[in-house]
């Protein structure tokens, strides 16, 4: 999945793990955690194409996620803290909603030798062109922004000047967004339908998980009421 997607998917994660845990930093940990692979591999691959020769690389792979696992069980020993086990989880979710299984080369390094060298043509400028021209990604950019704009006075701890709600009418119509989506992604993912709908940029299976994410924030948006989500109490 891209940028958006994955961005998207740990704000979804967040949220549930703040019904739960009364910690504040568990909200921006879910999101460094969710975008390390892509912040990771995708400047390698630019600025060392000879070396990393994809945007899949070391951040994508199972022994990175497995270390910061041992490193996160480490700090909960020590310090009581959940905060390192959320990042790796996250990591190793990256990597799952990328299907990285279907890449053993990569997932599994070193097992199967060195990476696969399929540099991006266009570099940067075309990682861009993908994401602005992709219509599922602009759905995933403004369901985050409305989150996070809506969760951030709480982050910074300034509940006295943030309501802590996001209007109805904004709520359910971002739903009813997500769920058309998701179910567009769903269906091109498993082959139901030919000619366009929104963001064929996907690969057939990382366009069902998409769609597979943004259900999931149709769901959450209509079962979980926004006043009581924690992070933005």
């Amino acid at each position: 999945m891209y940028l958006f997607a994955h961005l998207f998917s740990a704000i979804l994660i967040g949220i549930v793990l703040c019904q739960f845990r009364n910690d504040r930093w568990i909200f921006p940990v879910c999101i460094a955690g969710a975008l390390f692979s892509d912040l990771l591999d995708k400047p390698l691959s630019l600025l060392m194409p000879d070396v990393f020769g994809s945007t899949r690389t070391i951040g994508h792979t199972l022994i990175v996620a497995l270390l910061l696992m041992i490193a996160a069980c480490i700090l909960w020993q020590r310090y009581g803290t959940i905060l390192g086990m959320v990042f790796a989880g996250m990591v190793l979710l990256h990597q799952v909603l990328d299907m990285l299984w279907t890449v053993p080369v990569t997932w599994f390094f070193p097992l199967y030798g060195i990476f696969e060298k399929t540099p991006a043509a266009g570099g940067f400028m075309q990682f861009f062109l993908i994401e602005a021209t992709s219509p599922s990604e602009w759905v995933f950019a403004l369901a985050s922004c409305v989150f996070i704009v809506s969760c951030y006075p709480v982050i910074r701890k300034d509940q006295a000047s943030h309501s802590g709600r996001i209007p109805a009418p904004v709520q359910y119509g971002l739903a009813a967004l997500l769920g058309i989506t998701g179910i567009s992604l769903v269906i091109t993912g498993i082959g139901l339908l030919s000619g366009p709908v929104p963001a064929l940029h996907y690969e057939p299976d990382k366009t069902l998980m998409a769609g597979l994410v943004a259900i999931g924030g149709a769901i959450t948006l209509c079962l979980i009421p926004v006043q009581k989500w924690p992070v933005l109490r």
